[in-house]
């Protein structure tokens, strides 16, 4: 049987701790109070789910897993930095319809905020069952608790006249929620999905290549922008990155912390 792992509930933030703690977790359940756990021993990850599950007196039946979050805090994202030069640089050789659109993204992206994100399943009953997908925590973490909700969204951004939150449905395409926010290129044959759990797909929606699969709440669909290839080619050879525009964009939505 294994040992149950010790925690000590801090109300205090992380840059005042100076003792040795091998586990420091900040929990946030929305609309409640943040609390601190720190631990000696690094605990795996179920027993820090279900003690702050336990601490805001819910059930792990009330938690929308697919939404919830955990950050690694001691692992620096430099990823919206470089977004940002390269969104910046695509703008100023951009045609003069994309510039207004180039604006947008980049206001976006530098409001929102972003930190290394850990892609592992936050369910309990997941990870209590599988080793590999509990791994024990080590250092500085960020872990946001979403309890289920009515009001679910998706989010529609990049190369559309709109960019918005719009309300989900379930069953609702691609397509569908695409038509709301007025698409610019009509030759579009695919967008991005980036899923709440991080997970990110094509998603085919020309009439030739069309295919339906489900959109999770709490999804990014991103249109991507079109490009001046040059430019990447650039920042490749500079070694700032080894991905296009669109591709930093979509890497940088899976890390993005809840509002």
């Amino acid at each position: 049987m294994r040992r149950p792992v010790a925690f000590t509930l801090l109300s205090f933030c992380f840059s005042s701790i100076t003792f040795a703690s091998e586990s420091i977790v900040e929990v946030t359940l929305t609309d409640r109070d943040a609390i601190t756990l720190s631990s000696e021993q690094a605990p795996r990850l179920d027993a820090t789910v279900m003690t702050a599950v336990d601490y805001y007196q819910t059930s792990s039946m009330d938690i929308d897993w697919l939404q919830s979050k955990l950050f690694d805090l001691d692992k620096p994202l430099y990823l919206k930095n470089v977004a940002v030069r390269s969104i910046n640089r695509q703008k100023s050789v951009a045609k003069h319809q994309d510039i207004e659109r180039w604006k947008t993204l980049r206001r976006q992206i530098e409001e929102w905020q972003f930190s290394k994100r850990v892609l592992t399943p936050l369910d309990p009953d997941v990870t209590r069952v599988n080793a590999s997908q509990n791994p024990r925590l080590r250092g500085q973490y960020q872990l946001f608790l979403k309890p289920i909700s009515k009001d679910l969204t998706v989010t529609v951004l990049g190369n559309v006249k709109q960019p918005r939150e719009l309300a989900w449905y379930p069953r609702r395409s691609a397509n569908q929620y695409l038509n709301k926010t007025q698409v610019e290129n009509q030759s579009l044959s695919y967008v991005w999905v980036i899923q709440p759990d991080g997970a990110a797909f094509q998603y085919p929606v020309a009439y030739w290549n069309y295919q339906f699969h489900n959109i999770a709440p709490g999804a990014f669909i991103y249109v991507p922008m079109p490009l001046s290839r040059n430019l990447d080619d650039e920042l490749t050879r500079y070694k700032f990155t080894n991905k296009d525009t669109n591709q930093l964009i979509i890497e940088l939505l899976t890390h993005k912390l809840p509002l």
